[in-house]
C-alpha cells in the first residue's frame, strides 16, 4: 500500500537524505615522497618520534634548539632547519643523554593534630584584633581547641610515578600526605620552568548551583611558566583563559553543563592537544598529573572531624554584641553532625578559610620553621605563588654522547620486531649524513636493511669545528668503506639485486645558511635538492627541481668547496669507488656531474639517485595498499585484482611529474589462487641510463666542400 494510503491533515517527517561525497577515494594525510629523518639535542619536547613541518618544530622543541650557539645545536640541526626552510616535513626524534634529569614535583599537605588557639570573633566570623596589643585576642575561657596545623611542602618526586606515600613531616609529630605530584614529559632544565598554581575563589565568584550540586567548593587552576626574569606568567590553556575553575572531589561536574570539572580532568584536558584536529596544537609538556584524592579526601575528613563541631544553625551573640550562626560564615548547608560528614569538599584547604573569608575554628596555617631535607621546600597554593617543578638538567649534550644515541637509534633498523619497520607510523624516507664520524657514517647504512622504503646518503666528510676535508685518498678510503657496507643490505635476496639504495658524497663546504664558518659535507646539497625537488605534501615530484643536470646541478647552498681540484686521472677510481663529487663548472661555481648511487652496473637505471628514490616511493606505495586490501573477502579474484589496481595507478599518477614511467600490475598466480589468501603487486619502473661519458672529435673540410670560394 502506498505511503499516503490514509489520507489525513498532518506533516509526514520523512528527515533529511543525506546524498553528499562521505569521502574521496584513497584519501591520504598531506605526505611528501621524500621524508627526512633527523635525530636531534633539543630544549624540550617528547622523547617519541615526530613528524612535522617547520612551523611546529620550535612549539615542540623550544626556540633554543635551533639557535646556532646553543648547545642542543648538532649538525643534524643544521640540516634540519634547511630541510624545513625546503618547505619539507620531516621525522624528527629527540634524543636525551643518559645523566639528564627529568623536573618533576610532589606536594604534600602537613598535618598534626594537636591544640590551636580558640580567637574571639564578632558577628561575622572576623578574629577579633586586640586594640592594645594588636593581636589576635584569644577565648580567656577556652583558651585552645582540638584542631589541626597544616603546612604545604614540595620536593622532587622518585619512584615510579604517582606511588608517592603518606610519611613523616617537617614538624614535630607531623604527617605529610602526598596531594598531587607533576613530573616533566622528559628530562630537561627547560621543565623547571613549569608550575601549577591553586587559587581559592570568593563567594562572590563561585558557582553556587556548582557548588551546592557537588557538595564540594571549586578553584581557579592553572599552568605556568617563568619569564626570563624569573617572574610566574600563566599559560593561557586552549580557550584562551589564564586559569579554569576545577574541584577536587573526585567526578565532580558543572552544574549547568554536566561537564567534568574535577582537577584531574581539567589539568589533562585544557593545556594541551596533540589530538583533535579542530583544536590547536599545544605539545605535552608534562608527563601529567596525578591526584592524590585517597589523601585529599583523607586530611579533609580529618579537619572535619574537628570543625563540625563548631558549626551550628543556633545563633549566638558575638563579641560585637550582635548575634550570628556559625553555619553562616561557612559553605555548609548542613550543621547535622552527620549529614555534615558528606560536605567535607566544603573546606578550603589551602586559604584556611571559607568562600566568605571567614578563618576555620580548628585549621590552622603553621608559619613555624620547619625541619627540611633533601630537596624539600615551603610552598602556598595561590595565584601568585605557583609550585615549579625542580631537579631538571639537560645532561652532557657533547657530540661523542649524540653519536652513541644515534647508534643506538640506527640499531632498531636491523630489528625485523623493532617499531620503526612499521612504516605506516614511521614516515621517514631519507637519511641524510650530516656529519658523522667513520664509525656511525657505517651505522647509517642499517637505514636501509630491513625496510624497502627508504634511501641513504652518506658523505666522507666529518663534521668537526674547525675541521679541514680529507684529502682525496682518505675520501676514497671512506668511500670504499661506506660502499663496502652498503654490500650488506642488497635490494633482493631473492633475485640477488645487490645494494643501490645508497649514494655517498665527497667533499665538504661552506654551508650559507651557517654563520659558523665550517665545513659541512655536501649532503646538505643533495638533500636540499632532493627537498625542492621531492618535498611537497602533495606527493608529487616537482621538475621545475630536477637536477640531474645543468642549472640545477651547480651547488647553491654553499661554497668554498672542497677538493677544489680533484686530478683527471684518479676520476675513474673514485667513480668506481661509488663516490660522488663536484667539479669547477667555470671559475667561480662548481656543479655535480652525476648523482650515482653505489650499484655496481654503470648501465643500469639503478645507477642513478632519482631512480632509487622512485623505487622507494612505489615500494611504500605497494606497502600502502597491502593496508587498503589486507582482509579482503566479499570480492572475486577479477574485481580484487581491478580494485587493486585502480588504487594503485590513482597513487602514482603524476608523483614523478613526467621524469619517469611506471606501469603497475596486480597478478594472482596459480600457486596465490590455491592459496587463496595471497597476490602479487608489481611495478614497472622506466627510468632512463644517466649520461655520464661523452666522446668528442672533430671533422675538418676544406671550405669550397659548401660549395663556397
Amino acid at each position: 500500500m502506498g505511503l499516503f494510503q490514509n489520507a489525513s491533515p498532518e506533516y509526514i517527517w520523512l528527515g533529511a537524505h543525506d546524498k553528499a561525497s562521505r569521502t574521496l577515494p584513497y584519501q591520504r594525510d598531506p605526505i611528501p615522497q621524500h621524508v627526512p629523518l633527523a635525530y636531534i639535542f633539543a630544549e624540550k619536547g617528547t622523547l617519541k618520534k615526530e613528524f612535522m613541518a617547520g612551523a611546529t618544530a620550535a612549539a615542540l622543541y623550544g626556540t633554543e634548539t635551533f639557535n646556532p650557539d646553543s648547545k642542543f645545536h648538532m649538525h643534524t640541526t643544521e640540516l634540519l632547519s634547511n630541510m624545513f626552510g625546503a618547505g619539507n616535513a620531516c621525522t624528527v626524534k629527540r634524543l636525551i643523554p643518559a645523566d639528564a634529569a627529568k623536573a618533576s614535583v610532589v606536594t604534600y599537605a602537613d598535618i598534626v593534630a594537636g591544640q590551636v588557639p580558640n580567637y574571639v570573633r564578632d558577628s561575622l566570623g572576623n578574629i577579633v584584633i586586640d586594640s592594645v596589643t594588636n593581636a589576635p585576642m584569644v577565648d580567656p575561657t577556652t583558651a585552645t581547641v582540638a584542631g589541626i596545623k597544616i603546612k604545604y611542602i614540595a620536593e622532587e618526586a622518585t619512584g615510579v610515578f604517582g606511588t608517592a606515600t603518606p610519611k613523616a613531616g617537617t614538624m614535630v609529630g607531623s604527617t605529610m600526605y602526598p596531594i598531587f605530584e607533576h613530573r616533566a614529559l622528559a628530562g630537561g632544565a627547560y621543565y623547571n620552568n613549569l608550575g601549577i598554581g591553586v587559587q581559592s575563589m570568593l563567594n562572590a565568584d563561585l558557582n553556587s548551583a556548582t557548588v551546592t550540586a557537588n557538595k564540594a567548593l571549586t578553584y581557579r587552576f592553572g599552568i605556568y611558566t617563568k619569564t626570563a626574569a624569573g617572574t610566574p606568567q600563566p599559560l593561557a590553556s586552549l580557550y584562551g583563559a589564564p586559569s579554569v575553575v576545577c574541584s577536587f572531589k573526585a567526578g565532580a561536574k558543572d552544574a549547568a553543563t554536566g561537564v567534568k570539572i574535577d582537577a584531574q580532568t581539567i589539568f589533562d584536558t585544557n593545556w594541551y592537544n596533540e589530538t583533535n584536529p579542530l583544536i590547536s596544537v599545544r605539545y605535552h609538556e608534562f608527563e601529567g598529573m596525578h591526584l592524590y584524592q585517597a589523601n585529599i579526601d583523607l586530611v579533609l575528613g580529618l579537619v572535619l572531624a574537628n570543625e563540625k563541631a563548631h558549626i551550628s544553625s543556633t545563633p549566638a551573640v558575638w563579641h560585637d554584641t550582635l548575634s550570628a550562626s556559625t553555619l553562616s560564615w561557612f559553605d555548609f548547608t548542613t550543621s547535622d553532625q552527620v549529614a555534615i560528614d558528606a560536605e567535607r569538599h566544603l573546606i578550603d584547604l589551602f586559604s584556611g578559610t571559607s568562600s566568605k573569608g571567614v578563618p576555620y575554628f580548628t585549621l590552622v596555617q603553621d608559619t613555624t620553621t620547619p625541619t627540611l631535607t633533601g630537596t624539600q621546600r615551603v610552598v602556598s597554593l595561590t595565584k601568585d605563588t605557583p609550585i615549579f617543578m625542580t631537579g631538571g638538567s639537560d645532561g652532557t649534550l657533547d657530540k661523542a654522547t649524540f653519536e652513541a644515541l644515534v647508534v643506538t637509534e640506527l640499531a632498531k633498523y636491523l630489528d625485523p620486531n623493532s617499531e620503526v619497520i612499521d612504516n605506516a607510523v614511521n614516515l621517514e624516507t631519507h637519511l641524510y649524513d650530516s656529519g658523522f664520524s667513520l664509525p656511525t657514517k657505517k651505522e647509517l647504512l642499517n637505514f636501509i636493511a630491513l625496510r624497502k622504503d627508504t634511501v641513504v646518503a652518506v658523505g666522507t666528510h666529518e663534521f668537526v669545528a674547525g675541521g679541514k676535508v680529507d684529502p682525496l685518498s682518505t675520501t676514497r678510503a671512506t668511500s670504499v668503506l661506506i660502499k663496502t657496507q652498503a654490500k650488506l643490505f642488497p635490494e633482493s635476496d631473492f633475485y640477488g639485486t645487490p645494494v643501490a639504495r645508497a649514494v655517498v658524497m665527497g667533499g665538504g663546504y661552506k654551508l650559507n645558511s651557517s654563520l659558523s664558518g665550517e665545513f659541512f659535507p655536501t649532503t646538505f646539497e643533495l638533500a636540499i635538492k632532493s627537498a625542492r625537488m621531492m618535498g611537497a605534501g602533495n606527493y608529487k615530484w616537482n621538475a621545475v627541481y630536477n637536477f640531474d643536470h645543468g642549472q640545477n646541478a651547480i651547488l647553491k647552498y654553499g661554497s668554498d668547496y672542497q677538493p677544489a681540484f680533484i686530478p683527471a686521472g684518479i676520476k675513474p677510481l673514485l667513480w668506481n669507488s661509488g663516490l660522488v663529487w663536484a667539479q669547477p663548472r667555470d671559475r667561480r661555481t662548481y656543479f655535480i656531474p652525476a648523482v650515482q648511487t653505489v650499484y655496481d652496473d654503470d648501465t643500469s637505471p639503478l645507477n642513478n639517485w632519482l631512480t632509487i628514490c622512485a623505487l622507494a616511493t612505489l615500494n611504500r606505495i605497494a606497502s600502502d595498499s597491502w593496508r587498503e586490501f589486507t582482509g579482503t573477502s566479499t570480492m572475486a579474484d577479477a574485481e580484487f585484482k581491478s580494485a587493486v589496481l585502480a588504487y594503485l595507478e590513482d597513487r602514482i599518477n603524476g608523483i614523478f611529474d613526467g621524469l619517469l614511467v611506471v606501469i603497475p600490475d596486480v597478478i594472482i598466480t596459480a600457486d596465490d589462487a590455491l592459496r587463496g589468501y595471497s597476490w602479487h603487486v608489481m611495478f614497472k619502473l622506466f627510468a632512463a641510463n644517466m649520461k655520464t661519458k661523452m666522446i668528442s672529435y672533430t671533422d675538418v673540410y676544406r671550405l669550397n666542400s659548401l660549395g663556397k670560394v
